[in-house]
């Protein structure tokens, strides 16, 4: 008689792919997130430069040529370079400033002078000089061969 064998394999164990009830999911890859900033380093802060004191200021002026006028600025000032704004006037009276003919700003070094090309007409010039907040105008200068009509 033959005898057949009639094993019976003991269950092997299966792995499941969902977790079942009461289990954690395995963890899969993880992205990185943004980098965790260092300490911060800031550039060594300085307080910005303080304006100029201008003590004071003074402008002459004298005609140099048919239509040009020198004027030599002073300034007394502590701190720094110091803006000075020239304003050039024509006028046909001592007493008034009359019509702008010009202006320019200029940084002061001791011994400015500056020359100017009036193109306005009038038998008077003058030059105001400005700076720190200060101002200065010139004495009228009569312009040589000049009749006021």
């Amino acid at each position: 008689t033959s005898a057949s064998p009639s094993a019976s394999a003991p269950a092997a164990a299966s792995a499941s792919a969902t977790p079942g009830p009461g289990s954690s999911p395995t963890p899969g890859p993880t992205t990185p997130g943004p980098p965790t900033p260092g300490p911060t380093t800031r550039p060594p802060t300085t307080a910005p430069p303080s304006p100029p004191v201008v003590g004071s200021v003074s402008v002459t002026l004298r005609q140099t040529g048919g239509v040009t006028g020198e004027a030599t600025v002073t300034v007394e000032a502590k701190g720094g370079p110091v803006p000075v704004v020239l304003e050039w006037f024509t006028s046909n009276s001592p007493r008034l400033l009359g019509s702008s003919d010009g202006r320019e700003t200029v940084t002061y070094q001791p011994g400015l002078v500056r020359t100017h090309s009036f193109k306005g007409t009038g038998c008077y010039w003058y030059v105001r000089a400005t700076a720190g907040g200060r101002s200065s105008t010139s004495a009228p200068v009569w312009i040589r061969s000049c009749q006021i009509r």
